[in-house]
């Protein structure tokens, strides 16, 4: 017997369902026990603790008595603790009480119906604007529902998913989900993978602004007409008039295909009527259908630069219908939106469909999860001092290097099989000074608290804003990391924000791949921020002293010259160097001074070579046994956008700054864990960082290359990123 599995779009202002029809292969809407394929999500209490949802709760609110018993849309409370709704018995219900209700009949109805008995696997729906305490409170609601092992998957993507497969190929490779519906506005960007899809980027929405709003503002503005004319208010006592109310809905609903309705109300009896026009709708839902098409093109925007240009548009939801939201999107977009046959059921036949592709769930777990595919770039909220993280794909991978690798250092090894058997995400950049200073400004400014934690780093006038923080220690990052999670209420939790493990940051690093960059095996000044260098030819350094001439732009291991490639000339053409040197071979490093033309400094020679610093640029002249080689720079980072991402989704893994990591440090990687977890110790333990930066030659940006330093320790070329496990 196949599996059940149950798709549920838990709406505003309706709910759906869809089950997946083990033998078709295909997502069927199932209906209520009112024979209905939408159940209106509001709930009227009784006074014997009774419950009716859905349309028999709408009968009961012919009288207006009952609306002091009902708890309408709920899902636009959901993650307010503080909002309950007193019953006149006395009781408190919460949104989550509510929710569980509709969700509670949902199950039932499915289970005594098509579905045919209790649901092996559910997918349940949410925005993308809910941030973690929305997500929870619908988590709590599901439980007390019944249901057990329950997924979210978020509304635009089931959309977009259903939209795939009602369109085919009229859609192209990659599609924009613009999704209106009742409380909620969601976009995403979503393109073929295969036989399934994946995200482009993260999927954005605006709470409180649907088609519940757009009622409002019906009901607003006939309320301000009937008051200057009659001096009344449609309001009662316990608030809205839910008959002026339906009949702002219906007049929104009618000015799709009509431009002018009437809308009628009484007032002591007396009957008032005025005339709306669709010119006048859209002048009351004007400013909140812009802002949706603003956020519409940044998504597409944020796309297109990571090479994904949206290829159509695909309208979801009820209130996409507005010809106005039609218009709009075309113009800003520049693309004709198309409107799937399945507008109303997208999310939920979606939901099913994505329950057939989702891996199997032990029966007997409680826990939900938010699915978010691997490439899914999103934050906690809305907000930007929230950093961007990206979902990574689960995987195995060699940590360390070959030994024949270039610059290799005998911490890396020995190589190691690791695997990667759990979902997680790091952060799309390392934290910048933005997010930072975010936290700075909110324990020692809002909050009127100051935090001796809250560390504000010097940028050593290279700026701040989208730069890489540095100068941070990683005692620094975890004081950060710990204000990030308890703004965002994930303190203590399995999901909370963190640092990578050193396995998990080079396995991000990598992106699927096992060369010493993740491009390849060479590096150039295009792909990211590190030492420049030149060439120089080395006379005989056997003697007490030297002469080295800078001529031209080094060629190395790791460094890729055109043949053709002009000379580049410095201002110093020469460098005299007095060394003590024996008369063959090198000696361990040595000190001595070095007369250069700006200011009098020293350098090191003897195996890893010699190192002159004159004025504002540094030399670094490298095993000339080897190699005639000198390089200069002037260390300072960029922004941390400044080169592509990896295949992964994952900004400057090599260069720019260093990154911390969780682990203590180990000489190597004898006994090193194989799941990916830390290498864990004392609080005072040396730890990893990763990565190489703007001040390292290339050997140190490889994916293998690995170093430590106390947890105190702060630097002008060192930050971190991100990491969070997905529940």
């Amino acid at each position: 017997m196949s599996q059940r599995i149950l798709g549920i779009d838990f709406g505003t202002t309706y709910s759906s369902m869809a089950m997946l029809d083990g033998d078709s292969g295909r997502a069927v809407v199932l209906r209520n026990l009112e024979g209905e394929e939408k159940t209106p999500s509001i709930v009227c209490f009784g006074e014997d603790g009774t419950e009716a949802v859905g349309t028999p709760a709408v009968d009961l609110l012919e009288d207006e008595a009952a609306w002091a018993w009902a708890f309408p849309t709920p899902k636009r409370y959901l993650g307010n603790a503080d909002f309950v709704r007193g019953l006149p018995d006395g009781r408190r219900v919460s949104a989550v009480d509510a929710t569980a209700a509709i969700l509670r009949k949902l199950r039932h109805d499915a289970e005594v119906g098509d579905l045919g008995g209790p649901a092996d696997r559910v997918v349940l729906t949410c925005p993308a604007s809910f941030g973690p305490t929305a997500r929870d409170a619908l988590r709590a609601a599901a439980a007390l529902a019944g249901f057990g092992d329950v997924r979210l998957l978020e509304e635009p993507v089931a959309a977009g998913l259903a939209g795939l497969r009602d369109q085919g190929s009229r859609l192209g490779e990659t599609v924009l989900v613009y999704d209106l519906g009742g409380g909620t506005f969601d976009v995403a960007v979503l393109r073929r993978d295969g036989n399934s899809h994946r995200l482009v980027g993260e999927p954005r929405g605006i709470e409180y602004c649907g088609g519940e709003d757009f009622d409002r503002a019906i009901y607003d503005w006939f309320d301000g007409l009937a008051q200057a004319e009659r001096g009344q208010s449609f309001d009662g006592e316990d608030g809205l008039n839910p008959h002026i109310l339906k009949a702002s809905r219906r007049a929104k609903e009618m000015l799709s295909t009509k431009v002018e309705v009437p809308l009628r109300g009484f007032l002591d009896g007396k009957r008032f009527e005025q005339k709306l026009t669709r010119s006048q709708l859209e002048e009351l839902i004007g400013e909140k259908i812009a802002a949706t098409v603003r956020l519409s093109q940044n998504v597409a925007e944020a796309a297109e630069r990571r090479g994904h240009a949206v290829e159509s548009v695909l309208l979801i939801g009820g209130s996409s219908r507005i010809p106005l939201v039609q218009q709009e999107v075309a113009d800003a977009l520049g693309i004709e939106p198309l409107k799937t046959g399945v507008a109303d059921y997208a999310v939920a036949l979606g939901a099913a469909w994505f329950g057939g592709l989702a891996p199997d769930q032990p029966a007997t777990s409680s826990s939900t999860a938010l699915v978010r595919p691997p490439g899914t770039v999103f934050r906690e909220v809305d907000e930007p001092w929230c950093p961007e993280i990206v979902v990574l794909p689960r995987g195995s991978f060699w940590m360390g290097s070959p030994v024949d690798e270039p610059a290799r250092d005998a911490c890396e090894g020995p190589r190691h099989r690791v695997t990667i058997d759990y979902d997680f995400a790091l952060g799309t950049c390392a934290v910048s000074f933005d997010e930072w200073d975010a936290w700075y400004r909110h324990v020692s400014e809002e909050t009127g608290v100051w935090d001796e934690s809250a560390h504000r780093p010097a940028d050593e006038g290279w700026g701040r804003g989208d730069r890489p923080v540095i100068n941070v220690s990683w005692n620094d990052a975890q004081a950060y990391i710990a204000w990030l999670n308890e703004r965002l209420g994930l303190t203590g939790r399995a999901d909370c924000y963190r640092l990578p493990t050193e396995a998990e940051w080079e396995y991000g690093c990598r992106g699927g791949t096992d060369t010493p960059f993740w491009w390849g095996k060479s590096i150039t000044a295009d792909q990211a921020n590190y030492i420049f260098r030149t060439e120089i030819k080395v006379p005989d350094l056997n003697g007490a002293s030297a002469t080295f001439t800078i001529n031209k732009w080094l060629r190395r291991p790791y460094d890729i010259v055109a043949p053709d490639e002009p000379l580049v000339e410095l201002e110093t053409d020469k460098i005299t160097l007095e060394v003590s040197a024996p008369s063959s071979g090198f000696l361990d490093p040595r000190r001595t001074d070095l007369d250069g033309k700006t200011n009098r400094e020293s350098f090191q020679y003897g195996v890893q070579g010699i190192k002159v610093s004159t004025g504002d640029f540094l030399f670094h002249i490298l095993k000339p046994y080897a190699y005639d080689i000198v390089h200069y720079f002037k260390p300072k980072t960029v922004p941390v956008r400044e080169f592509a991402p990896n295949p992964f989704g994952l900004y400057q893994t090599h260069g720019n700054v260093c990154e911390w990591c969780q682990d203590c440090w180990k000489d190597t990687y004898q006994d090193a864990p194989r799941d990916g977890s830390a290498v864990e110790g004392s609080n005072s333990c040396v730890r990893v960082y990763r990565g190489g930066s703007c001040g390292d030659y290339p050997g140190a940006l490889r994916s293998a290359e690995r170093n430590a330093n106390a947890p105190d320790f702060r630097i002008n070329t060192m930050g971190f990123r991100l990491a969070k496990t997905l529940p």
